[in-house]
């Protein structure tokens, strides 16, 4: 299996030990990995491109969290402690 360069950007730590499987996603503008209030299953790493992370308030009203970019890893804590 390759990773492509984003193993020359992750910790050696993520890949040897958290990411037992991998699988390369494409997305277009507007897609959603996973929404507010999901059961974690997946940590990301952007190969390319970037993503917002953003949840919505009591209001409805979107707030924009961060903006991340290549070699970014994202989801993980979710992940690790198990809740949404």
């Amino acid at each position: 299996m390759t990773y492509g360069d984003i193993s020359e950007k992750m910790p050696p730590f993520w890949l040897d030990n958290l990411c037992g499987e991998y699988e390369r996603l494409l997305l277009s503008p507007g897609d959603a990995l996973f929404h507010q209030g999901d059961l974690p299953d997946r940590a990301y790493v952007i190969d390319e491109g970037w993503v917002s992370i953003s949840r919505t308030d009591a209001e409805g009203n979107e707030m924009v969290i961060a903006n991340l970019s290549r070699g970014a890893l994202f989801g993980e804590l979710s992940v690790l402690d198990e809740g949404p």
